[in-house]
């Protein structure tokens, strides 16, 4: 959010009609390292892209295509991923302007799409191409 704030306060900002963006995987992991709960690291990333999607909307934003990174082979985060996959989703499919991009079937913990715990070329490409098909899809920016 903070880099959203940070581009639109700027005196004379483009004003953005579609935002690509993904979020969130990091934080639960954060926490389960820091033996916080992990629940409490997904609300507040649940809260933060409710907040972000309001705000975005009330800017003129028309669409927002967000996806969450896949689940990792060998990373600890997988917990916090696999239980802030539905919540993040079900936020997207309550706002009128998101599209929410389900990765995990596309990757399928195939180790060839990721680079540790981003994705590799092959993975980006995966990503690429299903944000693609949703602008085409959708008629986004075309």
């Amino acid at each position: 959010m903070e880099q959203y704030n940070s581009k639109t306060q700027d005196a004379g900002a483009t004003k953005f009609k579609v935002l690509i963006m993904d979020g969130g995987t990091v934080d639960p992991w954060l926490a389960s390292n820091a033996d916080a709960s992990i629940n409490n690291a997904i609300d507040k990333v649940v809260s933060t892209f409710e907040k972000l999607l309001t705000r975005v909307a009330g800017d003129g934003v028309e669409h927002v295509i967000y996806f969450l990174c896949p689940e990792t082979p060998g990373f600890p985060g997988n917990a916090g991923i696999k239980a802030m996959l539905p919540r993040m989703q079900q936020t997207c499919n309550n706002s009128p302007i998101c599209h929410f991009l389900d990765l995990q079937n596309d990757f399928a913990g195939d180790p060839k799409y990721f680079n540790g715990w981003v994705p590799s070329t092959e993975g980006a490409q995966v990503i690429a191409d299903k944000i693609w098909s949703t602008m085409q899809d959708k008629c986004i920016a075309q």
